[in-house]
C-alpha cells in the first residue's frame, strides 16, 4: 500500500531522475501520486505538488491534455488550503499559463505550416494563459514589490507574451 513517507521519497527520486534526464522520472511519480491518492485527504499538500510535478513531465513530453489535467486537480487542491493570493496557488496559476500558451504555440505553429485557420482551443488557451499570467504577474507585484526578483520574472515572462503577440512595443516596457 505504501506510505506518505514512500510517496515522498518517490518523488524526491523522481524529480532527481527529472535533474537527470531519466526517463523514470515519470512512472516514479505515478506511483508516487498512486500511494498518496489512497492514503491521503483529497485535500493534501502532497496531491498537489506530486501532480505539479507529473504536469510538468507531461507538458515537457507533449501531452498537453494529459498535463492540464494534472495542473487544474492541483489548483483545485491548493485552493482548498490556501487563500486565492498564496505563493503555492501563484505556482499553480503559472505552471497552467506556461502549459495553455505552449499549446496555444504549438497548435499556431503547426497550423501555419499547414495553412489551416486558427481554432477555438488554441485561441481560448492563449486567452486564459495570458489572463493566469497577468494575474499571476500583478498578485506577485502587490505582494513583494518592483524590486523583488519574482516581480522581475514574471515581467520577463509577461514580455515574452507580448512579443509573441507582436508588440514590440509592449514588451520593451518589461
Amino acid at each position: 500500500e505504501g506510505s506518505l513517507q514512500t510517496a515522498s521519497l518517490l518523488r524526491m527520486l523522481a524529480m532527481y531522475y527529472r535533474e537527470m534526464g531519466n526517463p523514470q522520472a515519470e512512472p516514479c511519480l505515478q506511483q508516487s501520486l498512486e500511494i498518496a491518492r489512497k492514503i491521503c485527504p483529497p485535500s493534501h499538500p502532497l496531491l498537489s505538488v506530486v501532480l505539479n510535478d507529473l504536469g510538468s513531465i507531461w507538458r515537457l513530453l507533449g501531452r498537453y491534455d494529459e498535463s492540464e489535467s494534472c495542473y487544474r486537480e492541483a489548483l483545485d487542491i491548493d485552493h482548498l488550503i490556501y487563500p486565492p493570493d498564496h505563493p503555492e496557488i501563484l505556482t499553480d496559476m503559472n505552471n497552467l499559463a506556461v502549459l495553455l500558451r505552449t499549446r496555444s504555440n504549438h497548435a499556431r505553429s503547426t497550423r501555419e505550416r499547414s495553412g489551416d485557420e486558427p481554432t477555438v482551443q488554441e485561441a481560448q488557451d492563449s486567452i486564459e494563459g495570458k489572463t493566469l499570467l497577468h494575474y499571476v504577474r500583478l498578485t506577485d507585484l502587490k505582494r513583494y514589490g518592483h524590486e523583488h526578483q519574482m516581480v522581475a520574472d514574471d515581467h520577463t515572462v509577461w514580455a515574452q507574451v507580448l512579443l509573441e503577440e507582436g508588440d514590440r512595443e509592449g514588451a520593451k516596457c518589461h
